[in-house]
Order: C-alpha cells, then structure tokens, then sequence
C-alpha cells in the first residue's frame, strides 16, 4: 500500500512538471495560445493577451524570452494545489532563492494558477506565488507601454 501511494505521489510530480514545462516550452516560443492551454480559465486568458501585445515588443527582448533558461527545483503539494520551485534567466544560479509557480487540480488536471495583478499574490486562500508569466506579462506591458510612448512622440513632432 505504501509502495502506490509513492508511485502515486511521483505520478502526480511528473504530472505537474509536464504542465509546468509544456507552458514554459510554449512561453519561450512565444505561442501564447498555447501556453493558455496549460493555465486555469482566467489565468489562460491573462497569458493569451500577452500574445496580442507581442507585436509591439523589441526583437531583442523577444529574443531574450526564447533564449531564457529553466529548471525545477522541487515540487510540493498541499491537497488540489502543487507549488513549483524554479530558477529562470539567462544562466540558472541555483544559490538565488527559487521562485514559485502555483498550479491548481481542475477535474483531474493539473493548470497553473496566478493572479492577475501582480503574480505574486493569489486570491486563493491567501497562498503566495511568484508566478513567472507574471513577471513576463509586467515586462512584455513596459515594453508595449515604452513602444507606445516613441510612436506617441513621433507621431506629435511637425515636419521641418
């Protein structure tokens, strides 16, 4: 009996880190769409605006997202709910502090959770989560917001 409830246990792992790196793989090719697939109903709606926004991102921040490193440290579980612990960026200096990304059991399925705001608090039970497209979302909305702001400024100046 122990014996499946390990294998069982380790089932579920692989479950949630298969979600977890189907997301980011679909992240890092900037198929926002796809990545939606693997997220709760609002969550996936969240990640497939970034898509939309993608156009107005540099090439050089685009490039910096699809050339991005990823590895999970651990996963933790706590009844419907699965903690990722990972590293990202350009190198993985496994001595920094691992983020966390939320995932939530939906009939049967393993989708990731974050909230909207600001992807470091869910409204859900209070829990924390340092959730990555949070992150990617904040920097893809600088760059649009940045891009915005050139167009606006050529658009006012006159013709000498």
């Amino acid at each position: 009996m122990i014996v499946s409830m390990v294998s069982c246990g380790s089932n579920e792992e692989e479950k949630v880190k298969d979600v977890v790196m189907k997301f980011r793989t679909a992240v890092q090719e900037l198929k926002f769409d796809e990545a939606s697939k693997y997220c709760e109903e609002n969550t996936g709606k969240m990640i497939s605006s970034i898509g939309g926004m993608m156009a107005m991102v540099p090439e050089d921040k685009k490039k910096e997202i699809k050339d991005e490193k990823f590895e999970i440290s651990k996963v933790e579980f706590n009844k419907d709910t699965a903690y990722v612990y990972y590293w990202e960026g350009k190198t993985i200096d496994k001595n920094e502090e691992a983020k966390k990304m939320e995932l939530v059991k939906i009939d049967g399925d393993w989708k990731i959770y974050m909230n909207k705001e600001d992807g470091e608090k869910s409204d859900k039970e209070g829990t924390d989560t340092d959730a990555d497209s949070g992150e990617i979302e904040e920097d893809i909305d600088a760059d649009a917001e940045e891009a915005e702001v050139e167009t606006s400024a050529d658009a006012t100046e006159e013709p000498m």
